[in-house]
């Protein structure tokens, strides 16, 4: 007896890459191929606006007494922010619309110029770009914002491993801003932590009760995630609730021929490209594999969406711990973790414990630990002592809880 051919048992999947028609309306000529299937310019803003509603949180779980459910959207001014402004302005302020779903709408927007040399600000693009939508409220902010010099800053020694405290000598915020980013020891960690500055005045400034929107489309959500997962950040895989991203399932590529179409001016990237930051390299080899594979990005999505960070609820770990620096969720035991997993000096745990004054590495998460300690391809000079400022919301933090460890020893006023 004859084995028959595989294709005659098991046929393959049909591909819709190869006709010359929409797949979806199967009269309009096809004008984009997404993942072997070919779109018209009609079908393809509705497939993309179908992407974005699904992702959009229920009104309902946002509204308030006698006040109507705001949105907060965080406006980098790039390729995804843009998409998901004119998204949010289409959807939701549409002209004719009885009333609003979301009132108000407001885009923060932090303008990172002084962070790198030579980098023009863009403040005056921003507002042309949103007040060219109506109803939409613009909030700008600035990355030295973070660092509030009118209240005393402190300082990390970065000399040791358990940070010690120190003080801060800058004079203005963006000085502090650049001595913080100059006192950092790798590209890898200068890029996160611009991103946890931008990441935290965000959420600040944003009301508490409203969900914050983020335009990370899904090609950036998979080199995010791999790059994360590569410094640390594995326990924060998942965002808390309020921040949504919705569009989470349209790719680059998707997002560039709708800005295309939409006539859209997003931003440069701003500064250096970062070809030497783990960012960068995990970019590169991410959208040269997305290439060959159109299905890498989501595949890498999809998998982490299922990994779930198992939290300590042990009567011994105490209350969930809030990193000081970037204000996510962070694991008990940094230095305990470390000291099980890997050899990080070749001095005795004796010579180590030496150093004097209050240490604040328990008060961060694994992955900012890392950024700050990491060591750098090129050491400075050692008899120079690196310190870094920490932001005006970092300073306070570390002050209440050194406040909170000793209110059993201090006397009330009446004693």
């Amino acid at each position: 007896m004859s084995c028959e051919k595989p294709e005659d048992v098991m046929p393959r999947k049909p591909r819709h890459d190869r006709g010359k028609t929409c797949h979806k309306c199967k009269t309009q000529p096809g004008q984009l191929i997404v993942r072997h299937f070919v779109y018209c310019k009609d079908c393809f803003f509705a497939h993309v606006h179908s992407k974005f509603r699904r992702q959009m949180p229920a009104r309902e779980a946002y509204c308030q007494p006698e006040q109507e459910p705001s949105l907060s959207v965080a406006f980098s001014g790039g390729l995804g922010a843009s998409v998901l402004l004119d998204l949010v302005a289409r959807t939701y302020r549409r002209e004719g619309a009885r009333k609003p779903v979301w009132s108000p709408i407001t885009a923060y927007y932090v303008e990172t110029c002084a962070a790198y040399d030579g980098v023009p600000d863009a403040v005056e693009h921003v507002k042309e770009v949103v007040n060219g939508y109506r109803g939409i409220e613009l909030v700008v902010l600035r990355l030295e914002d973070a660092f509030d010099t009118q209240t005393p800053l402190l300082a990390l020694s970065l000399a040791d491993e358990r940070l010690p405290l120190s003080s801060s000598s800058s004079a203005t915020p963006t000085d502090a801003l650049r001595a913080h980013l100059a006192a950092l020891p790798t590209p890898t960690a200068r890029l996160q932590a611009i991103s946890n500055l931008t990441y935290a005045l965000v959420l600040r400034a944003a009301p508490s009760h409203a969900p914050i929107l983020f335009g990370t489309h899904l090609t950036a959500l998979a080199v995010s995630l791999i790059s994360g997962v590569a410094h640390g950040a594995g326990y924060n895989l998942t965002p808390p609730a309020r921040i949504v991203r919705p569009l989470c399932e349209i790719s680059a590529k998707e997002c560039a021929a709708y800005a295309h179409w939409r006539a859209l001016r997003p931003l440069r990237s701003r500064g250096p490209p970062g070809m030497d930051s783990v960012l960068g390299i995990t970019r590169d080899f991410i959208v040269r594999l997305d290439r060959d594979f159109p299905s890498t990005v989501s595949a890498v999505a999809r998998t982490c969406a299922k990994v779930v960070p198992k939290r300590d609820s042990s009567s011994s770990a105490g209350a969930p711990l809030t990193c000081a620096l970037c204000e996510r969720p962070a694991q008990h035991g940094v230095l305990e973790w470390k000291t099980r997993t890997a050899i990080r000096s070749f001095s005795s745990d004796s010579e180590q414990d030496k150093t004097e004054g209050t240490a604040v590495a328990e008060e961060l998460c694994y992955a900012c630990h890392t950024m700050l300690t990491s060591r750098a391809r090129v050491r400075g000079p050692s008899d120079v002592e690196q310190v870094l400022p920490v932001p005006s919301w970092t300073s306070s933090t570390i002050r209440a809880r050194m406040r909170e460890s000793v209110k059993d020893f201090i006397l009330d006023d009446e004693d």
